[in-house]
């Protein structure tokens, strides 16, 4: 079983004893990458989001992005001088994604949500499983 949880340390204690695997949701890792767009884009909004909607998807598609974007904000904190409320969010940012990219890997995740709900439309029952009667 897979459990799944915002970044709060309690959620992961509990999930741990309560299932096998354990990922980060992913409204709460895609939300710290709004920093990062920002540092990258600082003064258009409209590069921001786009920005944000392609590296957003490839969170979500494609194995290792996390620790691609981690390395990323790094390099972006250290190179650019930027204003000290965005440089505590691009810190705070990297601790978040420090802690939990080893809870980030949505690709393999989502082809497994895949794998159940096309079990689940042919009838086989929560969880890809033949229902008893």
């Amino acid at each position: 079983m897979v459990g799944i949880a915002d970044g709060a340390e309690s959620n992961w204690k509990f999930l741990e004893k309560q299932t096998e695997e354990q990922i980060l949701d992913f409204y709460h890792a895609s939300g710290y990458l709004g920093a990062l767009a920002e540092a990258l884009h600082p003064n258009t909004v409209s590069k921001q989001k786009e920005w944000l909607t392609e590296n957003c998807r490839e969170l979500k598609h494609e194995k290792g992005k996390a620790g691609e974007l981690l390395n990323l904000m790094k390099e972006v904190k250290e190179e650019k001088s930027h204003s000290k409320n965005l440089t505590e969010k691009l810190q705070a940012a990297i601790t978040y994604y420090e802690n939990h990219q080893h809870q980030m890997d949505y690709a393999e995740y989502l082809g497994l949500a895949e794998k159940v709900k096309k079990r689940k439309k042919c009838g086989l029952g929560k969880y890809g499983l033949k229902k008893h009667r």
